[in-house]
């Protein structure tokens, strides 16, 4: 279960924004909510156009557009060096479409994910050398390449960076460093936020002496492509930048990218961000996954009609390969769970295994994230070597984790929310024990996973002119996530499997109002409540159309018992995760007779229970309000209680499945081996 954090309003500013701009008031409370709570901050944010930063502002942007017209008038040798992902792959291509478009001399190079790696290396350099190149120009890498940049100037190579990464406190002695993150002199009114791809279409627009919205209208998809699946903030120029992209990119004249829509059944539509996000991108990223970053780069500049269908649904299967690598790993994951449930009480959850598709894990480490609502890393090895990927939480940095217990690995780097490892496999041990070392260094409370709320709203406020006016705060993404509402106190009216019983159509009531609602992912067997009870739930809702009619379609986040108490549930849940790592229980979390009763009780009603503990949590304090219980002292009663048998208990990796034993006499629980170790503090 999430934990839920409701953003602040504030009725008198949303009004105000509501009458000054003539915004829906449904859009107001948003922005207030998120802290756009000013006239002049709103219009910003919903602006359709606003001015592009001068592209010449940016630090050794002069330098760079010398070099590269320089290698222009003298006929030099230009090789474009890429990364692997979208955002890496996007910018090679923009700028080499560029460069080749005024009469470059022009090629590029992308290092192999598996075998190079990120970023610059000494070997791609001698290749790069051997093909008699002058200038090398990098896009969404090298700002960290010291000693790389160092080498390829001894074998007479120039190199200008462009970049998006934060730069070492020493940056490459390269003809030019543009990144926006450098925190040197100068710099002045440039825009931060910008993905690889975008600061490649930064360096255009200065070659081109071009305010932006030129470039922009010839290679907006590739820049919007390219920024969706990087996650940079969705504000400012990004949002320009993407908005223009998505409003294109079904006319699209890229012969690859057309070919790539219709594949995936997107062709003549209007684009969101996330039909880029979840139905372009991943089939572009699985190329460097599972393939070669090449095919995609040869998709994106192909003008051959049939070898663009062929590469588009090349990338399609592999895609589908990716998934069922995924569906694998989470299965072995689930597994683990099983056999050592213990590890899900560790703050830091770090999981191992042998053969662990390298290229997929990090996508598998962000599901589990989710799922455990803690930060995590999953480690492939493969014999004596390993590789890691790791995702965090929010209030949680994981490349500082990762610092930490440095000394076992043989290379790292990423950030606060991501990062990725090398190591020995006979490392992995010392390495779990350091990072969980470093969050109880850190932290008195670990922070959990966390959803945030824009607004409570009343199902009466589902209409589709008010969720409508929703699109004028689109494009979504990071930094703009789509708004989530919060219903509080809803009647659970009708549960209908869908999808050949996959996913569940949820029908709710209030106050006399009714509402649907889609859970994806969800069954029937495995949704814990019943019919009549109440509950909160978190969705987000949008404008479909069914039959030629508009309906308010409500998509399900999270669902919670009404009467929950965050605070009893997540400091309960940590105070047991620390009983479970040997730590003592506090007095006031030992059970006693009326708790073991209370939870007998609720069992016994309900015959069975089957979900996630802390929505059994909630159910039963909500039926016991004034009773002082949080989840430690529940999971403990039932812990004891399986231990005295009187229930059984079967744990599937995600949810418990609780089932009352049939008893002839009665059972006392001082009896219980587990409860006098408990108060002995003996764990």
């Amino acid at each position: 279960m999430k934990k839920w954090k409701l953003l602040t309003g504030n009725p008198g500013k949303a009004k105000h924004i509501e009458d000054e701009l003539g915004v829906p008031a449904l859009v107001s409370e948003v922005l207030v909510a998120r802290g756009i709570d000013t006239p002049a901050k709103a219009k910003d944010f919903i602006a359709r156009e606003i001015p592009f930063s001068d592209p010449m502002a940016y630090r050794d942007m002069q330098k760079a557009v010398q070099r590269i017209n320089e290698a222009l008038d003298e006929g030099e040798r230009i090789c474009v060096y890429g990364d692997y992902d979208c955002d890496g792959m996007t910018a090679t291509v923009l700028l080499y479409d560029y460069l080749s478009s005024i009469g470059c001399d022009v090629w590029y190079y992308i290092p192999d994910r598996e075998t190079e790696g990120y970023g610059l290396n000494k070997g791609a350099i001698d290749y790069i050398a051997s093909k008699e190149t002058d200038l090398i120009v990098t896009v969404d890498n090298g700002v960290s390449a010291i000693n790389e940049i160092d080498y390829a100037s001894f074998l007479g190579i120039d190199v200008v960076v462009t970049d998006h990464h934060k730069p070492r406190e020493i940056l490459p002695d390269a003809v030019a460093v543009v990144d926006p993150h450098r925190e040197d002199e100068g710099g002045e009114g440039e825009y931060k936020e910008l993905a690889g791809v975008g600061v490649a279409f930064k360096l255009v627009c200065a070659l081109e002496n071009d305010n932006g919205w030129g470039i922009m209208e010839q290679y907006a998809d590739l820049i919007c492509i390219g920024t969706v699946a990087d996650i940079v903030p969705l504000t400012g120029e990004n949002r320009i930048l993407v908005r223009q992209g998505l409003s294109l990119m079904s006319e699209t004249a890229n012969m690859g990218l057309q070919a790539l829509l219709e594949e995936t059944g997107l062709a003549g539509k209007q684009l969101t961000a996330d039909m880029v996000a979840f139905g372009i991108a991943p089939k572009l990223n699985s190329a460097a996954r599972l393939g070669s970053a090449y095919q995609v780069t040869e998709l994106l500049t192909t003008e051959d009609e049939e070898l663009a269908h062929q590469l588009a649904s090349d990338l399609c299967e592999q895609n589908r390969q990716r998934q069922q690598l995924e569906a694998e790993i989470a299965k072995d994951i689930d597994a683990m769970f099983i056999e050592k449930a213990d590890i899900l009480n560790d703050r830091v959850v770090v999981l191992d295994g042998e053969g662990w598709h390298h290229g997929v894990i990090g996508i598998v480490c962000s599901k589990v994230v989710e799922r455990t609502g803690k930060p995590c890393v999953l480690i492939s090895r493969d014999g004596d070597e390993a590789r890691g990927s790791a995702r965090s939480v929010e209030g949680f940095s994981m490349i500082d984790a990762v610092s930490y217990a440095a000394e076992h690995l043989t290379r790292y780097g990423g950030h606060p929310f991501a990062a990725g490892m090398s190591l020995d496999s006979d490392k992995i041990d010392a390495f779990r024990k350091a990072v969980n070392e470093f969050a109880a260094n850190n932290f008195l409370q670990m922070p959990v996973y966390t959803q945030k709320i824009d607004k409570v709203m009343d199902p009466a406020e589902l209409t589709v002119n008010n969720i409508s006016s929703l699109k004028l705060l689109e494009p979504f993404g990071a930094s703009n996530e789509v708004p989530v509402f919060a219903f509080r106190k809803v009647l659970v009216d009708g549960i209908y499997p869908i999808g050949n019983g996959k996913h569940l159509r949820l029908r709710f009531k209030k106050a006399g109002m009714v509402f649907y609602a889609v859970y994806f992912g969800m069954t029937a067997e495995e949704f814990p409540y019943t019919q009549g009870e109440i509950v909160d739930v978190a969705a987000t809702c949008e404008v479909s159309e069914y039959g030629g009619e508009e309906r308010v379609s409500v998509k399900i986040r999270d669902i919670r018992p009404s009467s929950l108490s965050q605070e009893k549930l997540f400091c309960g849940n940590l105070i047991y995760d620390g009983y479970k790592r040997g730590e003592p229980v506090p007095e006031e979390d030992i059970p006693e007779r009326n708790d073991f009763a209370v939870v007998y009780r609720f069992i016994r009603n309900i015959t069975s229970f089957r979900g996630e503990l802390d929505v059994l949590f909630g159910r039963i304090t909500g039926q016991n309000k004034e009773y002082p219980m949080d989840s430690c002292k529940m999971r403990l009663c039932l812990d004891i209680m399986e231990e005295m048998g009187l229930i059984t208990r079967k744990f599937d990796g995600k949810s418990e499945e609780i089932t009352l034993n049939p008893q002839s006499q009665k059972v006392n629980m001082e009896d219980s081996k587990l409860l006098e170790k408990i108060k002995r503090g003996n764990i």
